[in-house]
């Protein structure tokens, strides 16, 4: 258990006026004595214009704060993070299945999604000026992690695939610009990969938002996979880490391996 669990006790109802979504992360964090990793958010909440309002526990809130900006949220030791995933730290070693003495995947399997929409609008109506505003997102602006991503993927007749967010509020074109953007980013994680490693066939440990190339599994998707968990198991002979990994590309690039040349998959 981590300081989420304490997080997660109590149900707060509270008002935070004149704040960022990043200031209010960074304020819950300092409340439980941790250090703030926290991404800055543009948009501060003017009290005679808007006021944020928390009717559940302080974890809760965080997450449901992080979601409507593309951002993650969660605790690791001492730290608590707040932002967007890091695609392009340094990977862990790679994952691998039917490769002779590199094996380390006891299992592995996967499903995928390309009904995700591609496109999100918002739309609302200014209360002073009584102008309507619109914000859109058509395509994801994150890392990709693989050579072709689902906006690559051609529709049949031209058809546009397209979601609008409804019962959302937003004070203004930037705030609505940063949740269509942000649905825009989760709806490009198509691809979920499950799997187990054996402990004892791996040179590391894998930990939650790191990436890890995994190969050996087919030319669509082997590649590079972002970790969102894993659980590690130990028993008197043996120990296994089972992961839940997720990307937003399909095939592979030569630096997901080291661009040490022959075919991942």
């Amino acid at each position: 258990m981590d300081t989420t669990c304490v997080m997660s006790v109590e149900e707060v109802i509270k008002d935070w006026p004149g704040k960022s979504d990043s200031d209010i992360a960074s304020d819950i964090f300092n409340k439980y004595q941790l250090t703030p990793d926290v991404q800055t958010t543009t948009v501060t909440h003017q009290e005679k214009q808007s006021t944020i309002l928390q009717r559940e526990s302080d974890i809760q809130f965080l997450k449901r704060l992080a979601r409507r900006n593309g951002y993650e949220c969660g605790v690791t030791g001492t730290t608590g993070y707040f932002g967007k995933p890091n695609l392009t730290g340094t990977p862990l070693p790679a994952l691998a299945a039917h490769f002779a003495d590199d094996t380390n995947l006891n299992s592995f399997d996967v499903d995928w999604n390309v009904l995700l929409p591609a496109g999100f609008e918002m739309d609302e109506i200014d209360f002073l000026t009584k102008q309507t505003l619109t914000a859109s997102a058509t395509q994801s602006s994150q890392t990709l992690l693989g050579s072709q991503c689902p906006g690559q993927l051609q529709i049949p007749n031209g058809a546009q695939s397209k979601v609008f967010l409804r019962h959302l509020v937003a004070t203004g074109v930037p705030e609505m610009t940063a949740m269509v953007n942000g649905a825009a980013d989760d709806a490009q994680w198509f691809i979920e990969g499950r799997g187990e490693v054996d402990g004892n066939k791996y040179d590391s440990l894998l930990h939650v938002r790191q990436r890890v190339p995994i190969k050996g599994v087919g030319e669509s998707f082997s590649g590079m996979y972002y970790l969102t968990s894993v659980k590690h198991k130990y028993t008197v002979d043996r120990f296994v880490m089972n992961f839940t990994a997720r990307r937003n590309a399909t095939g592979s690039q030569a630096s997901d391996f080291g661009g040490g040349g022959g075919l991942p998959f």
